[in-house]
C-alpha cells in the first residue's frame, strides 16, 4: 500500500514539475504549431487514459501481483525518471515546450543528458509512467502504459526530428550521428 500511495504522489510530483519547470510563454503555451501534427494532445490523452486506467484498475483490484522488491524497484525507477525529465528541463530551459515548436533564437543543445540522447525528457517521462506500474503491483497498468507511451512517444520523436532537421539542416543531421534517440544502445 506504500508503495501505491508513493507511487500517486510521484505521479503528483510529475504535474507539478510540469508547472514549475517550464520556463517562459513560449514554453507554457498549447497553441499548436503545424509541426506539432497532434503529437502534444496524442500525449496528454495517454498520460490521461493510462492514470485513469491506474486508479481504475487499482481500485477493482485488476491486474494486481504481490511482490514487494518489484513495486519498490517500480518506485526507484519512477524517481530516476522524474529525475532524468526535470534535468532535461532544466538544460532546455524555454526550449523545453509543450508543443512541437522552435524560435528564431534557438540553438541545438549538447549539453547535460542531450551530450548522449536527443530526447531524454521523453526517456524521463516513459521511464516514469511505465514504472508507475511496477509500483502500483499491476501488471496490466504496467504492460499497456508502456506501450502506449512508446507508441506516443514514437510518433512524436519522429515529427520532432523532422521539424528539428528542416530548423537546423545538417548542424542536426551531425548531432544525430553522436547521439542516441531515447536508450542507449537500443534506441
Amino acid at each position: 500500500m506504500l508503495q501505491l500511495i508513493t507511487a500517486y504522489l510521484l505521479l503528483i510530483t510529475f504535474f507539478m514539475l510540469e508547472f514549475l519547470l517550464r520556463k517562459d510563454k513560449t514554453a507554457k503555451s498549447l497553441n499548436e504549431s503545424e509541426a506539432d501534427m497532434k503529437s502534444t494532445y496524442l500525449i496528454g490523452l495517454t498520460v490521461f487514459l493510462v492514470l485513469i486506467l491506474s486508479v481504475a484498475f487499482n481500485f477493482l483490484g485488476i491486474g494486481k501481483f504481490n511482490n514487494e522488491i518489484i513495486s519498490w524497484f517500480g518506485v526507484c525507477m519512477m524517481v530516476i525518471g522524474l529525475s532524468v525529465r526535470t534535468w532535461s528541463m532544466k538544460t532546455l530551459s524555454k526550449y523545453y515546450t509543450r508543443v512541437l515548436t522552435t524560435t528564431e533564437e534557438q540553438e541545438i543543445i549538447k549539453r547535460g543528458p542531450y551530450k548522449i540522447i536527443r530526447h531524454p525528457g521523453y526517456l524521463g517521462t516513459m521511464l516514469t509512467w511505465s514504472a508507475a506500474g511496477l509500483a502500483m503491483q499491476n501488471l496490466i497498468i504496467f504492460v499497456v502504459g508502456t506501450c502506449m507511451m512508446v507508441i506516443a512517444y514514437f510518433y512524436r520523436i519522429n515529427y520532432e526530428e523532422k521539424m528539428l532537421v528542416d530548423k537546423f539542416g545538417d548542424r542536426f543531421n551531425d548531432y544525430k550521428k553522436h547521439t542516441w534517440k531515447i536508450l542507449p544502445p537500443v534506441w
